[in-house]
This record gives C-alpha cells, structure tokens and sequence, in this order.
C-alpha cells in the first residue's frame, strides 16, 4: 500500500512539474523496495547467512531460526518451530531455482539443528 501511495505522489508531483521532488519520491520508493527490485547474493556458512544488496546487507545467524521449508521457488528460513501464518513475514526467504542441489537446503537444516542444541 506504501508503494501505490508513492507512485500516486510522484505522478501528482509530476503533473504540477515539481520534477525534482518527484525524482527524490521516487528514489525513496527504489530505497524501500529494493529487497523486491535489485538482485540479491545469498552467502551461507557455519556462523549464519548473509544477504547482499546493492544498497547495504543483512546478517543472520542460525539461532534466530528454528525451521527450514522447502518450496519449488526457495527455502524459507522461519524463526517458529512449527508452521505458523506469521513465518511469511518473520523469515528470511531465500529464492532458488528447481535445479538447487538438496545439498543447500541439507547444510541449512543441519546448522538450524546445531544452533537449537547450542541454546
């Protein structure tokens, strides 16, 4: 909904000819969706993951989840134990392609178990 409202700003901004601040709306649109519109690199080891974006990154260990699921688009990363509506939006999704090695999603699921007996 911010995003549509955005987008309505920037073309009102762009009929009264204000295009500077119609060019900085739209800077800050690219700057809140930009998990959504530029690529991301996914780095996993021992410690955690790490997501790259142009813009910054975001760093995780493995005890903030207690569960892994698979999907044909990715693997969500859920800080529930079980499944749960809220997961969607509390977890970290990563998105892969249907030739993904289960070799990813097994290293995954073996340190989420290892960071539940550390605790």
């Amino acid at each position: 909904m911010i995003t549509l409202n955005t987008l309505f700003i920037a073309l009102a901004l762009v009929l009264m000819r204000s295009y500077i601040l119609a060019f900085l709306i739209l800077i800050i649109l690219l700057i809140e969706q930009r998990r959504f519109i530029l690529p991301a690199n996914v780095s996993l080891d021992g410690s955690g993951l790490v997501v790259t974006y142009p813009l910054g990154s975001i760093n995780k260990s493995w005890n903030e989840f207690k569960s892994a699921h698979r999907d044909r688009n990715g693997i969500l990363l859920s800080p529930f134990a079980f499944r749960s509506r809220l997961e969607k939006f509390r977890g970290t999704y990563i998105l892969t392609n249907e030739t993904t090695p289960d070799d990813a999603f097994d290293f995954i699921v073996r340190n989420i178990d290892q960071g539940r007996k550390t605790l």
